[in-house]
């Protein structure tokens, strides 16, 4: 079923469709919170708080965009808000990895992610979020800057900025 309408019938109390819709989604979420804010328990914590946001306006959503796009705006806000609350940006890399076989490509990628994970933490919030949205999820940056509510120019300098940075951390 297409995206355009699993959300009419969400939208029209369908249960059915509007759990199709977000488990469609949530990964998508949850995978660019775990990007963004280097912690598991936050993404899960910010991504259950998006989609809460996102059913209680999704009589509001109107299709122009994708729906993971504005899950995202919406993931976006939420993160920017918390660091606004909490006036901090958080450092450290606390993802957990299930590295349950322990075979030897699992702990290698474990690392090495970790490894990603410390560099990427190294970049300031502003242009980690646009580098991630543009190199982990493909949006072009004309969508990053409706998601980030900037103009295209500063996205392409956040980005620039933020690839000069991990440049110099490798």
């Amino acid at each position: 079923m297409d995206e355009k309408k699993l959300i009419n019938l969400s939208k029209q109390g369908n249960k059915e469709a509007l759990e199709l819709l977000i488990s469609n989604n949530y990964s998508i979420v949850k995978g660019y919170l775990i990007k963004l804010t280097l912690n598991e328990h936050l993404a899960e914590d910010l991504t259950q708080d998006c989609l809460l946001k996102a059913l209680d306006n999704l009589s509001r959503f109107e299709p122009k965009v994708k729906f993971s796009t504005w899950l995202i705006t919406i993931a976006s806000n939420l993160y920017y808000d918390y660091l606004r609350k909490h006036k901090r940006i958080l450092l450290e890399a606390e993802v957990m990895v299930n590295n349950s076989n322990g075979n030897e490509d699992s702990i290698v990628d474990s690392i090495e992610f970790k490894e990603i994970l410390k560099v990427i933490s190294s970049v300031p919030y502003k242009k980690r979020v646009a580098f991630v949205l543009k190199h982990y999820y493909g949006f072009k940056y004309e969508e990053i800057s409706k998601i980030l509510q900037c103009p295209v120019g500063t996205v392409k300098s956040r980005i620039f900025s933020a690839l000069e940075i991990i440049k110099s951390h490798l």
